[in-house]
């Protein structure tokens, strides 16, 4: 694959006018995507994150300063402590990237932040939520546009695998960093790339990455199909200091499905992630058009009366007598 046309084909696509900030690690991926940025004299700026994870980081930092100035590019590091604990050792690495990544572009005005996420992450990130139980929509993957509040992340190798931009570094002699932490099985991501795809593609007797990826294209495609057929309910749903309410009766009939994600939605407005239980037992009442039916749902009041739902946004301090009880998480 010609991933100098990738780029030019991305950018015609989805970038506009200005100096964008690439997200250089120094792996295959991002190294790749340096070089063919500087060839197509497309305006960037570099930013390195050095987590302290490993002893050799600090000198990979340097040479990539090196690389940079060489080029006349400006380049930004941020150097973090070595965390005493692995637990929630790749969240607390992300977030701490993406606030610098917020940061710089926020200063220098850069129009947004390019990643090296490449088709084989995208394979990687389906699998995972095939696993997590997401629904349908959610089994999209990674966006080749993604909006993190002001933030702008743009992949533009998300259909090329990991071969062809190895296959370009090998062509042009470009030098590149290998990661050990990328083998660290205490990482769920290493777990699944070198055990879990490999012993899944062997079993079944074919390669299973593509395949996950057009799962995840088609995941991309019923989202977007969704999100126009549940605009009337979105505009139906009426917001007061005290509650939300939405009510189905205009709809009927209607189908779980389409109730499950305006559902979903609904109650994602207060930080509430409903299980499928939780979801399951509003639709069973929804169908059944319950009348003036009173749940106790994350610490908060739900009624139900004729398929007209009201939400309580205020988390209540009294527990009913007896409480119906749903799984559900209260997302911070």
């Amino acid at each position: 694959m010609d991933l100098e046309r990738v780029i030019l084909d991305f950018q015609k696509k989805h970038w506009r006018e200005g100096t964008l900030l690439l997200a250089l690690s120094g792996g295959p991926d991002s190294r790749a995507l340096f070089h063919v940025l500087l060839r197509l004299n497309i305006p960037f700026a570099v930013a390195h994150v050095d987590h302290g994870w490993r002893e050799e980081s600090g000198e990979e930092a340097r040479e990539l300063k090196y690389l940079c100035e060489k080029s006349s590019l400006p380049f930004h590091l941020l150097s973090l402590s070595t965390p005493s604990s692995s637990q929630n050792l790749e969240d607390r690495g992300r977030e701490a990237r993406y606030g610098f990544f917020a940061d710089l572009c926020a200063t220098h005005s850069y129009t947004g932040v390019v990643l090296g996420h490449h088709a084989d992450d995208q394979a990687e990130t389906v699998l995972k939520r095939v696993f997590e139980g997401a629904t349908l929509p959610k089994l999209r993957g990674l966006k080749p546009i993604h909006k993190r509040g002001d933030l702008t992340l743009y992949r533009p190798f998300l259909q090329v695998f990991k071969k062809e931009i190895l296959e370009l570094l090998k062509e042009n002699n470009y030098p590149f960093f290998e990661d050990s932490t990328n083998s660290d099985r205490r990482f769920l991501r290493s777990r699944i790339r070198h055990d879990l795809l490999p012993s899944l593609s062997e079993n079944f007797g074919k390669e299973i990455t593509p395949s996950l990826c057009r799962l995840g294209e088609y995941a991309a495609e019923l989202e977007e199909f969704l999100n126009g057929q549940l605009l009337p309910f979105y505009d139906s749903m009426e917001t007061t200091e005290e509650e939300i309410a939405l009510d189905f009766a205009p709809f009927y009939p209607c189908t779980p499905f389409l109730w499950r994600q305006v559902l979903a939605y609904l109650f994602s407005q207060e930080g509430v992630s409903l299980s499928r239980p939780a979801l399951d037992t509003l639709v069973f009442h929804l169908k059944r058009r319950s009348r003036k039916t009173k749940l106790f749902l994350g610490k908060r009041w739900v009624f139900l009366d004729n398929g007209l739902l009201k939400f309580k946004r205020s988390i209540s301090s009294i527990k009913p007598a007896l409480e119906l009880e749903f799984e559900c998480r209260n997302r911070v």
